[in-house]
């Protein structure tokens, strides 16, 4: 199975709790090959230490880039809006409408992690980048969530959310291959 992860949360955060889990699971994913999936990366500069850690341990020629966000940003967008290798599924690894990618014709998944910008929203300063998270959920074939709670407060406030969801609790790598899921043919989440 070929999981190609866009690069909106490397692009977003230099180091964090979200794109620290993408590149474990990308880890994980590069270590494991008899779990049978194969990370896809279209994407060649970052600022996320991370990432580019992960780059410099499996050789993946992902650069650092110093640029503005904003340029990193644009630039990303352009190289990638052109043409996709042949994945089973794209995995959203945020929810930013500019990282949507019209081009893929492929299933689509992402990962919800909880609504605190959308039960706290008044006390949320300058840009919420959660704003487009509704018509993600709506867009996507599936939706991990990683936690019943979270998957019950998202129904709580959405409610009319069809998207099938999935509760996958976030956890260590070093799981066995027992407990790798895979939900309708194509997910890949442990």
């Amino acid at each position: 199975m070929r999981v190609l992860f866009d690069e909106q949360i490397f692009l977003f955060q230099k180091r964090g709790g979200i794109s620290r889990y993408f590149t474990e699971l990308i880890r994980t994913f590069l270590k494991e090959p008899g779990l049978d999936v194969e990370p896809v990366i279209t994407f060649n500069k970052s600022s996320n230490e991370i990432l580019l850690s992960l780059s410099k341990e499996f050789d993946l020629g992902i650069t650092r880039i110093s640029s503005p966000k904003t340029f990193q940003i644009l630039q990303s967008i352009k190289a990638n809006s052109l043409s996709f290798p042949k994945v089973d599924v794209l995995h959203h690894t945020f929810y930013s409408k500019t990282f949507w990618h019209s081009g893929y014709r492929g299933p689509r998944t992402c990962t919800h992690y909880d609504m605190i910008p959308e039960t706290f929203h008044q006390t949320r300063f300058g840009i919420n980048p959660h704003l487009s998270k509704h018509w993600y959920f709506d867009n996507v074939n599936h939706i991990f969530s990683i936690s019943e709670s979270a998957r019950k407060d998202l129904l709580q406030i959405w409610p009319e959310i069809v998207t099938p969801i999935s509760t996958t609790h976030l956890g260590k790598p070093e799981v066995p291959k027992q407990e790798f899921h895979r939900i309708q043919g194509y997910i890949i989440f442990i």
